[in-house]
């Protein structure tokens, strides 16, 4: 609706550029008043949130008087707690390295560790994984859980012992305010719609998109 919209005022912009090179006169003045028409209708398409700066600095001293920090949620390391403060509202964060390092397991590990920390606010965690299987991320997250090697999970090969770290900790981790969805070819579009959908039943702490390069950018009528 909206690029329509944008077409629509594209063609009006259009006709009242032919009228201005119709009427002649000067050249020059004609091109800056079609330069104008055309800025326009780009400058529709500009969401605007700018603040102004005194706007800013009210926010800013707000939040000092109201602690800071506080709202961010620690990390389960603090190490990185110290360098990005946890978990902030409106904050991205992207993490990179080679195949097979562990970026899966360290999103895991946040993921189930900020799901228990707002466990009693009401909030969830939304988790795409595109390339893993909801059950083998699960089995990740049993692994962190009890201790016990994901790759003896993921076998079935386990001891006694074994068996019933995991089955304690899945009967931690399974209550935990965490949405998996599992599938590969979403883009950026659906997955906002889909958060937002989650976010009407039950508000959406953290969103983990696992991982980025599977996203689908092809382009198409919802770009």
């Amino acid at each position: 609706v909206r690029d329509l919209a944008t077409l629509r005022r594209l063609t009006a912009a259009g006709a009242r550029i032919s009228q201005i090179a119709y009427a002649g006169g000067d050249a020059d003045a004609a091109v800056a008043a079609a330069q104008t028409e055309v800025g326009r209708v780009a400058d529709s398409r500009v969401i605007g949130s700018g603040l102004a700066l005194p706007e800013v600095a009210r926010r800013a001293l707000t939040a000092l008087a109201d602690g800071g920090t506080q709202r961010a949620v620690p990390t389960p390391w603090p190490s990185l707690t110290h360098l990005v403060e946890g978990a902030r509202p409106c904050t991205l964060v992207v993490t990179g390295a080679r195949p097979g390092i562990g970026k899966t397991i360290f999103a895991v590990q946040w993921a189930f560790a900020h799901a228990t920390a707002i466990r009693a606010t009401g909030s969830q965690v939304a988790y795409f994984t595109l390339e893993m299987s909801p059950e083998r991320l699960y089995q990740r997250a049993l692994a962190t859980a009890s201790g016990v090697d994901a790759r003896a999970i993921a076998r079935g090969v386990l001891t006694e012992d074994d068996e019933v770290a995991v089955l304690t900790a899945d009967a931690r981790v399974q209550t935990l305010p965490v949405t998996i969805e599992g599938a590969s070819g979403w883009t950026a579009q659906q997955i906002r719609a889909r958060v937002r959908q989650l976010h009407r039943e039950r508000p959406v702490s953290m969103v983990v998109v696992d991982h980025i390069g599977r996203i689908d950018a092809s382009l198409g009528p919802d770009h």
